[in-house]
């Protein structure tokens, strides 16, 4: 009795585990399409604030070019600009 119980739980392990790798190959080839947005359109601008700029130069000793193009790089973001910068992911000088 003991082996049909096992045997029958693990077929229905199998099939959740077939329904939940269809479901996501699905949903992963279909959000590729939608999220795709060509590169016809200019991007948009990056905004750099001064005072993130400033910051990079003064804690990283780098130029304004630098910190501008660091910035650029992650969206005008400081968080991720500083967190590409302490990982290595940043340009060298």
């Amino acid at each position: 009795m003991t082996d049909y119980v096992e045997e029958k739980a693990n077929a229905a392990d199998a099939l959740r585990t077939q329904a939940a790798l269809s479901s996501l190959s699905a949903s992963s080839s279909s959000s590729a399409t939608t999220t795709y947005q060509g590169t016809d359109s200019a991007p948009a601008p990056v905004v750099i604030k001064e005072e993130d700029w400033k910051l990079l130069v003064e804690e990283c000793e780098i130029t304004k070019d630098v910190a501008e193009s660091w910035l650029k790089a992650n969206g005008g973001d400081i968080t991720k600009t500083l967190q590409a910068y302490i990982h290595g992911t940043l340009p060298t000088r």
